[in-house]
């Protein structure tokens, strides 16, 4: 594609959230589609919503294709999906699904993703279809609200628009890679600390995998990008 759209936007990499259990088979495999892992029977730890996932059996309009199809990466950092899974609401009995200290976030080279066959994206959250409108062409990304996408997702950071569902719905864009990310689009791995960093480096060593790409920590330096403070 050409870069121009992602530099005008400042797109230089795409996001994608996974539990720290998780990294040892993508970095050996690549990012599955969850309908991929289902039929490959990949073992996984799964940190989604089951109810949300009951929604993304849907067909996207555009392509007529499952959401399940394709392997979900966001344009944006601090996203409603990561405050509710490492976040417990009483109010909600909700409990927390993941700690940070086992969150990871793999950043992909947002160029290379689109250069990808068939790669589509969404100006909103993808499992809501009644008000979230997809699209194929890069030029279409003008469409997308970035300075939602782009902004801090904490109450102070959002100036409190982080509790309207539209807003949340924005934030929430999403780029979709049918079927499989190839593990050499990874190009940096981010987690919380460096007690994360070892046990991440500990994991992919126990697994027999080859940990090729750097492993950046710290709330001073990269996880500020990513954490709610």
């Amino acid at each position: 594609m050409n870069d121009d759209y992602l530099k005008k936007f400042g797109i230089p990499y795409l996001h994608y959230m996974v539990p720290i259990d998780n990294v040892p088979s993508i970095l050996a495999t690549g990012i599955l589609s969850y309908n991929l892992i289902l039929r490959m029977q990949v073992k996984h730890r799964d940190i989604a919503d089951v109810r949300v996932q009951e929604i993304r059996k849907s067909i996207i309009p555009l392509t007529k294709r499952s959401i399940h199809d394709y392997v979900p990466l966001y344009f944006g950092t601090q996203t409603p999906m990561q405050y509710v899974i490492t976040r417990p609401a009483t109010t909600r009995r909700r409990k927390q699904i993941v700690s940070r200290n086992d969150l990871v976030f793999l950043d992909l080279e947002a160029s290379h993703i689109f250069d990808e066959p068939d790669v589509i994206f969404s100006d909103g959250n993808a499992a809501q279809l009644s008000k979230t409108t997809f699209y194929a062409d890069p030029a279409d990304l003008g469409k997308l609200d970035w300075e939602t996408i782009n902004c801090p997702g904490g109450y102070h950071g959002s100036s409190g628009k982080c509790y309207n569902r539209e807003w949340k719905r924005k934030k929430s864009s999403e780029v979709l890679v049918p079927e499989r990310v190839p593990p050499e689009h990874i190009c940096r791995i981010v987690v919380y600390d460096e007690n994360a960093s070892e046990g991440l480096v500990n994991q992919v060593q126990a697994a027999g995998t080859k940990l090729n790409y750097p492993v950046e920590y710290g709330t001073e330096t990269c996880w500020k990008y990513y954490e709610f403070f």
